[in-house]
């Protein structure tokens, strides 16, 4: 990472030519790395300039800006190249351009010019605005996505017990290959998972019976053995991987602990969309920060949407990683309170008793925010589910008044054979949005339903074991800024819906802090994407890569106005990137009219898509949703030209071997017969080339 770069003159900002020994030793900067590098344009460090932010900065120690002429520029300035345009148009040279004061080769050198040749040499190059946030893992609650990482099986809360396979029926823990280890420790444990929390890994499933694809009927591969076939497979031979989504935990989170809508500590939406709901806060926090960063606001991370739907109690488990949960673990309780409380035992009681939250609020106490939460089921006394004569598990939900957000509402339990529009838990205006069941009491009906008057859906029937229903999320990437009505059956999905456009799902660059965009004075030596034969790698555009939102606030997904980035130097592309190979295009080329299907079954189609679009959700005219570049400003720094070669410029010289056998003459633009060609007419009059050529 580059930061704090405005000035790379050294010491300070005498800039003078004598301030090393030998005069003029002083250089600038050259960064060589086999990993990817970002640049952060950072505020200047000189008070008083007339360019708020940027890197190696043409300017004066007093803060003027400084080009090759006098007549600068202006950072939104198009160029026209014309014989009398605002390019070639100017004739006054600048001179304090790329140069230092006392030196005697150039006694018309004033203050002199801050800037510093600079290279970056790297796999690859990303450019970071002024105002980039970098994020903590906590914002997008990546330490509760459901990694395998040990498993619990001594019942205190940690994951460093040693423990003996023999004492768990000589399950090979830690997959060495090696039964009857004696010294196991928890955090290497990734085979052999308690899923009903009894103490011991004898209990047997069968394969077939298990299914989280809510449109297959495969069973699951719980053993790792390339089928979905074995009947009787004991705990200790199921991967802690298939473990944890046998207590409804993904392998990732979604964002459903952190407190991203509402930072500001006064009640509601902090940045609500068009319709109302929230998107990620640009507020600061009491903390002086913004969750509206690298962790969260990246349109990659996957979010599950808030929107006016039923609101469901939630229960939390206080350890991290999510592998170290066991089935007694998860309460609703205050922290430290003995015996905990679950929330089967809070019914008929008023929702400020849940310190574990609901779908539409978070924990209670900010410290209870960085564990894992999930939907409350009524269950046992040990903490297995209670199935209705359906063999159905009974969600619990808050009954109130839809649209307040009070304390005033009571937990109580939502059967699914009863559950009906007015016998469902109240509405709230930022609820986690879930997939919705057509028919409740048939789980073979696979057919879509997000509506707001029908129970959760889950994917597969359950047995009576401390198992967690696998509720089936909507996430942003799938639906932006649609919301669900009543009974809806496919995904609420509008038609033309964009990222550009919205707040907060993406970090804006520059939001009323430098309208002139960016500049970045450097030469970048580097890798581009990987290209794939389906897929596109972005070319020259992509060469250097963007991470923000670079588009003007404000406008329709078809207008394209970016903010400027300039970049005066050199780009030399030397080969492929080896690290940064992420592919540019996430989808085949020619997908406009193919189902893209989803891990959750939403099968998206074209129909679904915005016009043009080939992603498997909504982009703009086919723009990449991901990937919102500003307006493009780059040339060569002619500065260059005045500084001897450093070590990398030297790599492109090589003294030649002996006398040439062949010769070169430049020819100028005035010589009469270039002029003769560039100027030449065609039969009806017009200039054959066009008249910026011809013109000596």
């Amino acid at each position: 990472m580059l930061r704090n770069g405005t000035v790379l003159a050294r010491k300070d900002e005498s800039n003078s030519f004598k301030l090393t020994d030998p005069p003029g030793a002083e250089k600038g900067l050259i960064l060589a790395t086999n990993l990817p590098v970002y640049i952060k344009a950072d505020p200047n460090v000189i008070a008083g300039s007339k360019i708020q932010s940027g890197f190696n900065l043409h300017q004066t120690p007093g803060g003027k800006l400084v080009e090759e002429f006098k007549d600068r520029l202006l950072q939104n300035d198009e160029w026209d190249d014309g014989e009398n345009g605002n390019f070639y148009g100017r004739d006054t040279l600048e001179e304090n351009f790329a140069c230092r004061k006392e030196d005697d080769r150039l006694p018309n050198c004033n203050s002199g010019d801050l800037w510093r040749p600079a290279v970056v040499i790297a796999d690859s190059v990303t450019l970071l605005s002024n105002n980039f946030e970098f994020g903590y893992r906590s914002d997008g609650d990546y330490d509760l996505r459901g990694i395998p990482m040990g498993s619990n099986l001594d019942p205190d809360d940690d994951l460093i017990d040693p423990v003996n396979e023999a004492n768990f029926n000589n399950a090979d823990l830690n997959g060495n290959g090696v039964r009857g280890d004696t010294q196991v420790l928890e955090s290497q444990i990734v085979i052999g998972y308690d899923v009903n929390g009894d103490g011991d890994l004898t209990d047997t499933f069968n394969e077939p019976d298990i299914n989280f694809n809510p449109d297959t009927n495969q069973g699951f591969d719980l053993n790792g053995d390339g089928d979905t076939t074995d009947i009787s497979v004991p705990e200790s031979e199921i991967h802690v991987a298939v473990g944890l989504k046998l207590n409804g935990i993904f392998d990732n989170n979604f964002v459903t602990s952190a407190n991203w809508w509402d930072v500001d500590g006064t009640p509601g939406i902090d940045t609500p969309d068009a319709n109302g709901n929230p998107q990620p806060s640009t507020l600061q926090n009491p903390n002086g920060r913004t969750v509206n960063s690298s962790y969260l606001s990246n349109f990659v991370t996957p979010i599950q949407r808030r929107v006016e739907f039923p609101e469901y109690v939630m229960e939390i488990c206080r350890k991290v990683p999510v592998s170290a949960c066991r089935p007694e673990d998860w309460v609703v309780s205050a922290q430290g309170v003995n015996p905990p409380q679950r929330a089967s035992d809070l019914v008929g009681n008023n929702v400020n008793l849940l310190f574990s939250g609901t779908t539409a609020k978070p924990a209670i106490e900010p410290k209870d925010r960085r564990y894992p939460r999930r939907i409350a089921f009524k269950r046992d006394t040990g903490n297995k589910l209670e199935l209705d004569s359906d063999n159905l598990p009974t969600p619990l939900g808050i009954n109130g008044t839809d649209g307040t957000v009070d304390n005033s509402g009571t937990v109580a339990e939502y059967p699914y054979n009863t559950f009906n529009p007015t016998n469902r838990p109240r509405l709230q205006p930022h609820a986690l949005w879930y997939r919705t069941t057509r028919d409740p009491l048939d789980f073979t009906n696979t057919a879509l339903s997000f509506g707001t008057d029908r129970p959760l859906f889950f994917p597969r029937p359950l047995n009576p074991t401390t198992e967690q229903p696998m509720l089936v999320p909507v996430l942003q990437v799938h639906s932006l800024t649609a919301e669900p009505g009543r009974r809806n059956n496919g995904l609420p999905i509008r038609e033309g819906e964009c990222v550009e456009i919205q707040e907060g799902w993406t970090q804006r660059a520059n939001p009323n802090q430098n309208p002139d965009g960016e500049t970045f004075n450097l030469v970048i030596a580097s890798g581009d994407s990987p290209p794939s034969p389906t897929e596109n790698n972005g070319g020259v555009a992509n060469f250097v890569r963007y991470l923000e939102n670079w588009r003007q606030p404000g406008g329709s997904c078809r207008e394209t106005d970016g903010i400027p980035a300039r970049i005066s130097g050199s780009l030399i592309q030397f080969k492929r990137s080896a690290y940064d190979t992420a592919p540019f295009w996430h989808g085949s080329q020619n997908a406009p009219n193919e189902i893209v299907p989803s891990r959750f079954g939403y099968q998206i189609d074209d129909d679904d898509r915005g016009n043009g679009s080939f992603m498997p959700y909504a982009a703009a005219s086919g723009r990449l949703p991901y990937y919102m570049a500003p307006k493009r400003r780059y040339g060569f720094d002619v500065a260059l030209l005045t500084q001897l070669p450093d070590l990398f410029s030297g790599l492109f010289t090589t003294p030649s071997a002996g006398d040439p056998d062949e010769f070169f003459r430049e020819v100028s633009r005035d010589d009469s017969w270039v002029e003769t060609l560039l100027c030449a007419k065609d039969d009806k009059g017009n200039l054959a080339v066009n008249g910026r050529y011809c013109r000596k």
